[in-house]
């Protein structure tokens, strides 16, 4: 991921931020609803897109209850940001992926979701504040096998962490 050229950032950030723009559209007061519904644990979601191939969600604050479960798959890079990346499911079947990244202080933040065939989800430039932020990939359902990681891009730099979906 760190190898990435510029030119291929800023295309694959403006195809992500059509899309995910396209959603918002499509969700419309719903999207605005959710954003300031507390979770019991104290979570917030900021952000809820959902679109053919999933739905994104991104909170501030606890994770929002969830549970390891057998073969599911956890791991984490960085320290600032760092970012983590649990992947629950069995298999090529995966319920969902998280993209869990915690930073120590404000400034503009990008979470990503991505896969063996591209982007899979962009949260789009938003400003974050010290703590967790989380992005949701729910496609509960059967994936492409291959290499997924969760990305975040903080002011001038990124950090990923990575792993492999296979059977």
């Amino acid at each position: 991921m760190k190898n990435v050229s510029l030119f291929a950032r800023r295309a694959a950030a403006a195809v992500g931020i059509a899309a995910v723009a396209t959603a918002v559209a499509a969700v419309g007061d719903v999207a605005a609803a959710n954003a300031a519904v507390p979770h019991a644990d104290g979570a917030v979601l900021v952000k809820k897109v959902t679109s053919a191939r999933g739905t994104l969600e991104i909170f501030e604050g606890a994770a929002p209850g969830s549970v390891v479960t057998p073969h599911s798959s956890y791991g984490c890079a960085g320290s600032d940001p760092s970012v983590c990346l649990d992947i629950e499911g069995s298999g090529l079947y995966v319920d969902h992926m998280q993209n869990d990244t915690y930073v120590r202080r404000s400034g503009g933040m990008d979470l990503q979701i991505n896969g063996p065939g591209g982007i899979i989800v962009d949260s789009g430039w938003f400003t974050a504040y010290p703590g967790h932020h989380y992005a949701y990939w729910w496609p509960r359902g059967y994936v492409a096998r291959g290499y997924y990681c969760a990305t975040a891009y903080v002011g001038g730099g990124h950090e990923g962490a990575c792993n492999t979906v296979h059977n």
